[in-house]
Formats: structure tokens, sequence, C-alpha cells
């Protein structure tokens, strides 16, 4: 196993930790099947509103594990399951996206086709830049990770910029 395997299986079993450790959490609460939900949910936050997504280590790690060949583009199924959670979701159970901070985040950028939809455009720029223009070529060239760095940051910033009255409401901050 070399190095980069180490390193992203190492990020996977952190994933999966922190996913456990979060729906245990969760199930205290709630209850397990409301907890799973949930704790999918928030990761799907991640996913469609940070453009850092990572299909490599959530799937390519254990799918490189069980059959020993490379994953192709497991961003595009990530998404596709992201996407259909919240659909699910948003459709049958909407009530659990107000179960945490992160899933009613979530819901309004889900809900509000203004900034919500600019925000999942964003960070999906961000995520398929990669896909769009090569894994090779972002890898071999400086301008290409300039980019992709910049839209990260754009993904981000947008983000933050739409989100941050939605957030001051949800804490209850008082200026």
């Amino acid at each position: 196993m070399n190095e980069k395997s180490k390193i992203q299986t190492l990020k996977f079993l952190l994933l999966l930790a922190i996913l456990t450790l979060t729906t245990l959490i969760l199930s205290l609460k709630f209850g397990l099947l409301i907890s799973i939900q949930t704790t999918f949910l928030m990761w799907s936050f991640f996913i469609l509103c940070t453009p850092l997504s990572q299909g490599q280590i959530a799937l390519g790690v254990p799918f490189k594990f069980l059959t020993k060949k490379k994953f192709l583009y497991p961003e595009i199924y990530l998404w596709l399951f992201v996407f259909a959670l919240n659909i699910f979701t948003y459709f049958v159970t909407p009530w659990v996206y107000f179960n945490t901070l992160i899933t009613h985040l979530l819901f309004q950028v889900v809900s509000c086709p203004w900034p919500g939809w600019l925000i999942i455009i964003t960070c999906a720029i961000g995520t398929f830049y990669r896909f769009f223009i090569g894994y090779q070529k972002v890898q071999a060239s400086i301008l290409h990770k300039l980019i992709r760095i910049t839209l990260i940051f754009l993904g981000i910033f947008v983000l933050i910029y739409f989100m941050h009255k939605d957030l001051i409401l949800l804490l209850n901050i008082r200026a």
C-alpha cells in the first residue's frame, strides 16, 4: 500500500468514525432511524454546500478495498445519492431538516432557489472542475490548481455570504 492509499484510508476511517459517532449521539435524542437520516443530511450539507467533495474518499476507498479496482468519477455517484436523499427527505419527512443547526441550514439552501441553489451551483463547479478538466491536468498544471483553489474559496465565500443571516437567526444572536 503506497503513501497516498494509506492517507486516503485514514481519511475514510475518520469519516466513518465521525458519521458513526454523530449517529450514536443523535440516536439518544431522536432514535436510530431518524438519527441515521439526520447524519446523512448533515453529511450532504458538506457535499452540496462546500466545493470540497471528496468522493474518492467516501466511495473510492471502500470500492478499491473490495474490488481492487479504481472507482472512476465517484463524485457523480455521491452527488446523485445526496440529491436523492434530499429529494426524499424534502417531500416525505421534511421535519427531519429541523433536528440540527446544519440540517436547518441545508433546508434553507434546498428550499430557496435564490440564493440557495446558487450556493449548490457554485460548489458544484468547484467540485466537478477536476472532472471536467481532467484529473491529470489538474495535478500537473499549477494554473489548474490555482483555478481549483479559487473555485473552492469562491464556493465557501458564497455559502458564508448568503447564509450568514440565517445562521444569525438560528443562533439567536442579537446585534
